[in-house]
């Protein structure tokens, strides 16, 4: 078995609360929304400094949410503006 450096353990268990947070945010948008982007879960929960920003990726992987089809402009500029899908919680 291979020992995992201390570090790196700690990384993973930032990144596990991070998504975590982050999902918690897009519940609790979704409570008063039908639908969500990851821009609107970014303005609640952004990755704190030093992750790297893909970590955003995987907030809607899982059991919790299904895309809806839709996709529209990002609001960031940093992202190009490119096409994010809508997400709802799953029923």
């Amino acid at each position: 078995m291979t020992s995992v450096p201390e570090w790196q353990e700690i990384h993973e268990m930032t990144k596990a609360d991070f998504l975590r947070r982050a999902r918690e945010a897009a519940v609790s948008l979704l409570k008063t929304r039908d639908t969500i982007t990851i821009d609107d879960v970014r303005e609640i929960v952004a990755p704190p400094k030093g992750m790297n920003p893909n970590v955003m990726g995987a907030v809607f992987k899982g059991p919790l949410f299904v895309g809806t089809g839709i996709y529209v402009k990002s609001k960031r500029k940093i992202s190009h503006h490119r096409p994010i899908q809508k997400f709802r919680l799953k029923l």
